[in-house]
């Protein structure tokens, strides 16, 4: 189907799925699927497939069953935007195999799932989106490499945004708030950003504040199945009242870069660093409630990082802070 318009649709409690655009590798393209509601359907509520600059626009989308609320699979060149989404029992917006998208201005609310999910997906841009009470916010999953992530609003999401196994990706200029923790997993989640696997991300310019546990976390679980963890930049960011570590890199990230970020208010360290092979350049760790930086020794300094007004004397650790 190509050259379609669909719009002032309602598709309501069908048992697989509300809308349905699918065809071939080429006889998909440039169709339009605006102003629709689909809600209570048993798999999910829009899906594309083999999908090829097609607009995505302004729909409703409600209670959709385990494939989620807006699915994308084989599809490049799409737009996904100013959608609602709500209630999903998975996904919110949900990308397979997809490149070249771009997801933006859409709002995602539910209390479980993920906001918005890219699996074996490169190249797309989540921009100006807003999350509310989902499971995560953001998951890059594995082989979602060179994604753009920017300018996003997260409130009360069990973690913000999560990166696994996936590479290379950038995550700038997002605010995450009041991050709530998985309930399944109440000590191993509430991040603000987490890198779990996955090499050469950057972590930038973002504001992460009242997060459940770390607000930034770079680490390597399981690296059989999501890889290693290693070149991870975190730069320019502003933490604050985390209910861990401002930022934390696990003795199984390697190579990482932290620098210019500020942290304050963390209810632990400020900056945590379980690996030598990190280097820490003019960040600002204060009014944190154990140490500003607490890194191992042989890490690198260099030079220009600031402590003061921490709980512990110290300030700092195996690195110099004014």
């Amino acid at each position: 189907m190509s050259d379609s318009h669909l719009s002032n649709i309602t598709a309501r409690s069908n048992r697989i799925g509300g809308i349905d655009v699918s065809g071939g590798p080429d006889d998909n393209h440039d169709n339009a699927i605006e102003h629709n509601v689909a809600a209570g359907n048993g798999c999910f509520g829009i899906r594309l497939t083999y999908g090829h600059s097609t607009r995505l626009v302004r729909n409703r989308v409600e209670d959709s069953g385990f494939l989620g609320g807006i699915a994308l699979v084989l599809s490049d060149h799409n737009i996904v935007r100013s959608n609602a989404v709500s209630g999903s029992a998975d996904e919110g917006i949900f990308l397979l195999d997809s490149a070249n998208n771009r997801i933006d201005h859409n709002s995602l609310t539910r209390r479980n799932g993920v906001g918005i999910r890219l699996l074996q997906s490169t190249d797309n841009h989540i921009t100006k989106n807003t999350f509310l009470e989902n499971g995560s916010a953001v998951v890059l999953d594995i082989a979602a490499d060179d994604n753009e992530v920017t300018g996003n609003d997260s409130l009360r999401d069990g973690d913000g945004i999560v990166v696994l196994g996936a590479n290379r990706n950038t995550i700038i200029d997002n605010h995450v708030a009041d991050t709530l923790g998985v309930p399944e997993f109440p000590a191993e989640s509430g991040f603000g950003v987490a890198i779990d696997g996955g090499d050469e991300n950057l972590v930038s310019d973002n504001t992460l504040d009242g997060t459940h546990l770390d607000g930034i976390g770079i680490i390597a679980i399981d690296p059989n199945t999501t890889g290693p963890a290693v070149g991870n930049i975190v730069r320019k960011n502003r933490i604050t009242s985390s209910g861990q570590n401002g930022v934390i890199v696990y003795d199984s990230a390697t190579e990482s870069l932290l620098t210019r970020n500020t942290v304050s208010g963390a209810a632990h360290d400020g900056i945590a660093v379980h690996n030598a092979a990190t280097k820490l350049t003019k960040n600002i760790a204060n009014h944190n409630a154990d140490l500003g930086i607490n890194a191992v020794f042989g890490v690198t300094d260099g030079g220009g990082n600031k402590a003061s007004a921490n709980g512990n004397p110290l300030q700092c650790t195996n690195v110099l802070c004014r």
